[in-house]
C-alpha cells in the first residue's frame, strides 16, 4: 500500500502490508513503520531498484508469511481504535 492513511487501517485490522512512497507526505510514515520493524518499504517508484524491491517484498510475503504476521501484530499495538472519539471530543470542547 502507499504509506498514507491506509496504513493505519491495516494496522488496526492486523493486516500485514508493505509500503511504497507515492507522495512526499508519506515518507515519514514509511520511515517510522520501517524503523519500528512493522512494515517493509519498497521506497519510491523513482528510486533505482524500486521494482526489484517490490518483487523481493512479494516473494518474502509468500515464502515467509509468519514474519509479515508478526510485524502486523506488533503494529496493531499502535492502534487503540479510539482516535475518532478523541477527535470528536476536541471538536466539541
Amino acid at each position: 500500500t502507499s504509506a498514507g492513511s491506509t496504513v493505519w487501517e491495516c494496522l488496526a485490522l492486523g493486516v500485514p502490508f508493505a509500503t511504497m512512497i507515492l507522495a512526499d507526505n508519506q515518507r515519514a510514515n514509511a520511515e517510522f513503520l520501517f524503523g519500528e520493524g512493522i512494515a517493509e518499504t519498497a521506497g519510491a517508484p523513482e528510486n533505482a531498484g524500486f521494482l526489484g524491491q517490490c518483487g523481493r517484498l512479494l516473494r518474502d510475503a509468500f515464502c515467509e508469511p509468519g514474519a509479515a504476521f508478526q510485524n502486523a501484530a506488533r503494529g496493531q499495538g499502535l492502534i487503540d481504535g479510539n482516535g475518532v472519539f478523541r477527535v470528536l471530543k476536541k471538536m466539541v470542547a
